[in-house]
């Protein structure tokens, strides 16, 4: 059978995960390593210490981590490496053994003290335990490393954020996103210019003569989260709840097939991906200047009558994080539903923007708030009209949150993406167990009277509690999509289909 490669007799290094590409039938793997010497030579212990670490990883990226835990513990047992304890560590954390999983991190950077990975890793481990002040600190230890390292710079400012320093977070950014678009530029002045000041909304006067402004009503789709019947459900809930018809209805897409004929298809630049795609809708190009444009992301439920959203003539309206159950960091910008007069006025968000950016910033919601200062937030101006789904109908406890998803395995020094496979929406997440009973528990049957959007930030989607909520099926379906009033489990789902 193909297995382990001979290595002979020569000294090697401990390496990450990936070093060979092992074919071994299923079942048989497991015992090839134990023997260890699948050609008749006699394997020095640092050697098949080195092939439990390699066949583990191997394992780990299969996602078959308790089975790879054997194989580290093999290799730390024969002899300890930094490379063992930090696979060792990550297993753990995929298997939320927080606890152990921090023990295993905190002896392999000990043991590799440059592995600048180990140290982002550790930091994601804490944040998820709320440890914030000790994962800045393993952050900040990554980043003399690896000063550029993309995953130590996001986590660094996901967890000041969870610490309320809101503005060193920012700061944070800037600095990184300034010293590599120098890099890029050519330019190192660039990265000791101060940062040009944000578009200060408060400041600024109506562009326009009129404040009676065509409107726009924008969505973006990008990518496969979302298909074509989330754009057509958001148009139809758009038309039954605007008093009249928006001038425009426009989708900025990758993929226009399966749209309604009446939607404005426009495209998205091809190095703007996920949520990024927002971004453009402030650029000359994307051709909504002269408009008020009212933007809704796709998983927005329309319940009621949308005159006071389409009424706001105010220079930016925005939903802030205080509120959101799974908006971990308060004080923060959400851009589930947005509201501006489109200018140059905002040029910079879209001018600003630059392959640094989109390396270090983790979210747009970040780079709004690196961009553009809010004063007028929906909660605010609307009190009650955006409810929160999680917030109103499972008393704040996040579908899911008892399956986060740990950090990867990284090999020590690579720029894989620790905060997890795009577009992951959220670099952690504080684990609890949920008891689906005690979360739906005394949930209201309606979205509350003076609603008229119900906003369905992380998880769950509409699609995925669909078959819970009554009023979900009556306002979100389309009218062919209704299933019968005495509707079966099998119903819903052929109409999702």
């Amino acid at each position: 059978m193909d297995c382990f490669p001979n290595l002979g007799c020569e000294e090697f290094h401990d390496v990450g995960p990936g070093a060979f590409d092992i074919d071994c039938p299923e079942g048989e793997e497991d015992s090839a390593v134990a023997n260890a010497n699948p050609c008749g030579h006699n394997q020095a212990p640092r050697r098949i210490a080195f092939l439990h670490t390699q066949w583990a990883f191997f394992l780990q990226k299969a996602n078959h981590h308790e089975r790879a835990l054997e194989h580290f513990y093999k290799a730390i047992q024969i002899r300890p490496s930094g490379n063992a304890y930090f696979g060792l560590g990550t297993s753990l954390a995929a298997l939320r053994r927080r606890t152990e999983a921090q023990q295993a991190l905190e002896k392999a950077i000990k043991i590799a003290p440059y592995m600048s990975a180990g140290y982002v890793n550790l930091a994601s481990v804490q944040m998820s335990m709320g440890d914030f002040k000790d994962a800045v600190d393993s952050c900040n230890k990554a980043l003399q490393i690896e000063p550029a390292m993309r995953e130590a710079v996001m986590n660094l400012s996901n967890a000041r954020r969870m610490m309320g320093q809101r503005s060193l977070a920012i700061q944070t950014l800037w600095e990184h996103v300034m010293l590599v678009h120098s890099e890029d530029e050519n330019d190192a002045d660039l990265a000791k210019m101060p940062v040009d000041p944000p578009v200060f909304c408060c400041r600024l006067e109506p562009y326009y003569d009129t404040l009676d402004l065509p409107i726009a009503v924008v969505c973006v789709k990008w990518g496969k989260r979302y298909d074509a019947d989330y754009v057509n459900r958001l148009k139809a809930g758009v038309l039954r709840g605007m008093p009249v018809p928006p001038d425009r209805f426009v989708c900025y897409t990758d993929d226009a097939r399966g749209l309604d004929t009446d939607i404005e298809v426009r495209g998205l630049p091809d190095n703007l991906k996920g949520w990024w795609g927002k971004v453009f809708l402030f650029s000359e190009e994307a051709g909504l200047d002269g408009y008020r444009v009212i933007y809704f992301d796709l998983d927005q439920v329309i319940v009621g009558d949308l005159t006071p959203i389409v009424a706001y003539d105010g220079p930016f309206a925005i939903l802030k994080t205080d509120g959101i159950a799974c908006e971990l960091a308060k004080g923060g910008y959400n851009s589930s539903v947005m509201s501006w007069e489109a200018s140059p006025s905002f040029r910079p968000i879209w001018e600003r923007c630059c392959r640094a950016t989109l390396l270090f910033v983790h979210r747009f919601d970040h780079w709004l708030e690196m961009t553009n200062i809010v004063e007028d937030f929906w909660q605010d101006i609307l009190p009650g009209a955006i409810v929160d789904y999680t917030t109103t109908f499972r008393n704040g406890i996040c579908l899911g949150a008892n399956k986060k998803v740990e950090p990867k395995a990284l090999e020590p020094g690579c720029q894989q993406d620790i905060v997890g496979d795009f577009p992951q929406e959220s670099a952690f997440a504080l684990v609890k167990d949920v008891n689906e009973e005690e979360a739906m528990k005394n949930s209201p049957s309606v979205p509350p009277p003076n609603a008229c959007i119900v906003t369905f930030p992380r998880t769950p989607k509409p699609h995925e509690v669909l078959s819970k909520h009554h009023w979900i099926r009556h306002y979100w379906l389309l009218p062919e999509e209704q299933p019968t009033p005495e509707f079966t489990e099998a119903e819903v789902q052929e109409a999702l289909k």
